[in-house]
């Protein structure tokens, strides 16, 4: 029996306006490990086909991204 590939969104394009910082939230460490780093690890707790990570045009967060999940695929919410 053939499975159904599986895929996760992780939602990460929001501007951080409310955190009054100059660095986006989801680069924002706690414990030693990024709020992306948390929501990453939680999405491939789940062993997806794919992961997909939705984020603003923040080059940052991008190579940040990068350095978390190489193999995800970044879609750039305008």
């Amino acid at each position: 029996m053939k499975s159904t590939p599986r895929a996760v969104i992780v939602l990460a394009a929001g501007k951080s306006t409310r955190i009054k910082s100059s660095k986006a939230k989801l680069r924002h460490e706690i414990a030693g490990r990024s709020l992306l780093g948390y929501a990453v690890a939680a999405a491939s707790g789940v062993e997806p086909d794919n992961l997909v990570v939705v984020i603003n045009r923040d080059e940052q967060l991008r190579e940040h991204l990068a350095e978390l999940a190489p193999k995800a695929i970044v879609a750039v919410q305008e």
